[in-house]
């Protein structure tokens, strides 16, 4: 007889384990599903966010290009926003010359990061003249009644000319040190008793120094164009921060803020702002030639007027009695000079000179001012007139993707 036994309780189980494995299974495979999925969406997330913090670092750059003194500084930006991301930039250092800027971006709504940084380091320039007088190729002659507030060189002799002036009136004085590639020479009556030197004193037979460079004029007449060259002798007039030319309607200074002339140029006026006028002859300074605001510090507003002629740059015999003239004034193969004329009072310059050959304003024989006061700038140390010197453009270095 053939029984049948009872299997209900076995497929019972035998059910449950399959529906175990099956969950499991499930399970697992939602998680590894899930998981890739966070996986892909945090590599997207990751991926905008470089994209932001880069975004970061291209702000960066065009300050660090466009912005004087940005990355000194270290001011960074502070958090904004970049599509759909918001990026904070730091500034650090500097080591070896270059500051680490660092842009870093994420969500509002997360605490994923994305850090990208760079090395930098600002725009430079050929330095401007650190003199207040600077002979190339001549003789320095500095006259009795002459103060000079600033450095001095030669590349040659300084000659310091008598006669002794009256007691208790102003001999020569040297605020700084004077240098010499030959010797200091007293003529004329001159002695080191009436001659007061800083305590830098002065030295002879020093190295020749090469002539400070100043941009190339060529280039200087591209930077100027359209809007500020002019192809015949012209007559500048300054106003603040508008120009006339030969008389006409007050003009906004050229886009660059460069005045190129390639013949000579007459000028005088009141500047407030900054502006480079060259002449590819002569400037001619034909009346007082000042500052609106000489005592402002502000890096970005300072008053900076910059002379550069190929040829010389001469104060007109019928300037003013007393005549003040603020500017850098660099005459590239000729010299920086007084035209004859009658006997006037007080020449003011506070700026510098640079002159290839002998300067003789300040000289007993050509001088037509009784009293010589030169100041050197020291704001043309921290901020040369527009295009003044020789451009090096910026520099970037060592790109890195922080990560997360």
């Amino acid at each position: 007889m053939i029984q049948f036994k009872n299997n209900r309780g076995q497929a019972l189980i035998l059910a449950l384990v399959v529906f175990a494995v099956v969950g499991v299974l499930s399970t697992s495979l939602l998680t590894i599903t899930s998981h890739q999925a966070r996986m892909e969406l945090r590599q997207v997330d990751g991926t905008i966010l470089f994209y932001g913090a880069e975004a970061g670092i291209e702000e960066a750059k065009y300050r660090v290009k466009n912005v004087v003194g940005w990355l000194e500084s270290k001011v960074g930006l502070a958090e904004h926003d970049i599509g759909e991301t918001k990026v904070t930039v730091t500034v650090t250092g500097p080591v070896d010359d270059f500051y680490t800027v660092t842009s870093t971006a994420c969500w509002s709504n997360s605490n994923l990061t994305r850090t990208v940084s760079i090395k930098a380091k600002s725009p430079e320039s050929s330095q401007i003249s650190p003199y207040m007088l600077f002979i190339n190729n001549g003789f320095l002659d500095i006259g009795p009644r002459t103060e000079i507030w600033g450095k001095v060189h030669s590349n040659k002799n300084v000659k310091i000319s008598g006669p002794e002036v009256a007691p208790g009136d102003i001999d020569v004085i040297f605020d700084n040190k004077v240098t010499t590639a030959n010797n200091l020479v007293l003529y004329n009556g001159a002695s080191l008793s009436n001659i007061t030197f800083s305590d830098s004193g002065y030295q002879e037979d020093v190295a020749p120094i090469p002539m400070p460079e100043v941009s190339d004029l060529d280039y200087l007449k591209t930077i100027a164009s359209p809007d500020g060259y002019y192809p015949n002798t012209i007559s500048v007039e300054i106003l603040n921060n508008q120009v006339s030319i030969n008389g006409e309607a007050w003009l906004d200074f050229p886009t660059n803020k460069v005045i190129f002339c390639d013949k000579d140029i007459n000028i005088k006026g009141t500047l407030n702002g900054q502006l480079t006028v060259a002449s590819m002859q002569t400037i001619n300074i034909t009346d007082n030639l000042k500052y609106a605001n000489p005592t402002d510090t502000n890096l970005n507003t300072l008053d900076i007027l910059g002379l550069i002629a190929d040829k010389d740059i001469q104060i007109h015999k019928d300037a003013p009695d007393i005549l003040e003239i603020n500017a850098a004034m660099t005459a590239r193969t000729g010299k920086v000079w007084c035209k004859q004329g009658p006997g006037k009072d007080t020449l003011t310059i506070k700026g510098s000179v640079c002159s290839h050959q002998f300067s003789d304003f300040a000289s007993p024989s050509g001088r037509i001012y009784n009293k010589i006061k030169l100041h050197f700038d020291n704001n043309l140390l921290i901020k040369s007139p527009p295009y003044y010197t020789l451009f090096k453009t910026e520099s970037f270095k060592d790109w890195r993707d922080e990560g997360e």
